[in-house]
């Protein structure tokens, strides 16, 4: 799992936001939504050239079914769909 807090003290200075291709994630699809859901990518730029992708995730629940949730993970330029 990623540390949070290893983003302290960065200065941000871009937020990007893109579609993404990927299927969507199972844990946000059901027959309410069946054929027209869209999703989308934020990237977010870092002063100090890191850049990070949040995208959507399932996180384990003890004793219920799993939750939505959001990942970050930190990403090189080149595995953008979109680059900045």
């Amino acid at each position: 799992m990623f540390d949070l807090n290893s983003l302290k003290g960065k200065v941000l200075i871009a937020v990007s936001l893109s579609h993404i291709h990927e299927k969507v994630h199972q844990a946000w699809q059901d027959k309410s939504n069946e054929g027209f859901l869209i999703c989308y990518e934020i990237t977010l730029e870092f002063e100090d050239g890191k850049t990070y992708l949040i995208k959507l995730c399932e996180v384990d629940a003890i004793g219920y079914y799993p939750s939505l949730g959001l990942s970050i993970e930190p990403v090189e330029r080149t595995e953008l769909l979109y680059p900045l």
